[in-house]
């Protein structure tokens, strides 16, 4: 990446260039309001297969402003988040941690393989 353009929205006061060409819905990374299912947390959607690009990468602006205290308090490093985020946005890497209780995106996969002497793998 050489170079990045920030959109800000036209009701905040800072002395910025108009946009020409670049779009709200074009942005590979969105700074938005709290997620209620993710929180804080900074997220990928990725709505192709795996090797696919993801769509955005969406980060809150608590995060932003405080990617160096608290947040990393929160989360562990912001920059390995960010870089496990950007992984998922380019080259479509999957989410290789799960969710507590969620039947879709469990934390882990377990099979059990059941016989006539009991368990066995």
């Amino acid at each position: 990446m050489k170079s990045i353009r920030i959109l800000l929205p036209k009701s905040w006061t800072y002395s910025a260039e108009p946009a020409v060409a670049e779009t709200a819905e074009d942005a590979e990374f969105v700074v938005n309001t709290v997620n209620p299912a993710y929180g804080h947390n900074p997220y990928t959607v990725q709505n192709g297969e795996c090797g696919e690009a993801g769509d955005f990468t969406h980060l809150t602006p608590w995060f932003v402003v405080n990617h160096d205290t608290d947040a990393q308090n929160s989360f562990g490093r912001t920059d390995k988040i960010l870089v496990h985020e950007w992984a998922k946005l380019r080259w479509g890497v999957f989410e290789e941690y799960g969710y507590p209780g969620d039947e879709m995106f469990p934390m882990f996969y377990y099979k059990s393989t059941w016989g006539p002497n009991g368990q066995e793998d």
